[in-house]
């Protein structure tokens, strides 16, 4: 029996957008089906979760407007009454 990919959409929040078509071209290499989408700052990355589900994010903590220790105790806010792991 073919196993459940659970992850569908990743998320990665840096403000170089070498890394991030690097990361990109390498997660579709191997894994095509997946939707990766990319956000270059922290308010950026606080917007696109209010509007998108994501399954798995990948946080530079070095980024411009919010870092991301800002975006995690942001997120962490967000997700508090959820039913959700971080």
């Amino acid at each position: 029996m073919e196993q459940e990919n659970y992850i569908q959409h990743i998320l990665l929040a840096d403000d170089d957008k070498d890394h991030a078509a690097l990361f990109a071209r390498i997660i579709k290499k191997d894994y095509p089906s997946l939707k990766v989408s990319h956000v270059a700052d922290g308010q950026q990355l606080i917007q696109f979760l209010h509007l998108h589900q994501t399954d798995l994010l990948f946080l530079d903590l070095n980024m411009p407007c919010k870092d991301g220790y800002e975006c995690l105790q942001e997120i962490r806010k967000m997700h508090h009454s959820k039913n959700c792991r971080l």
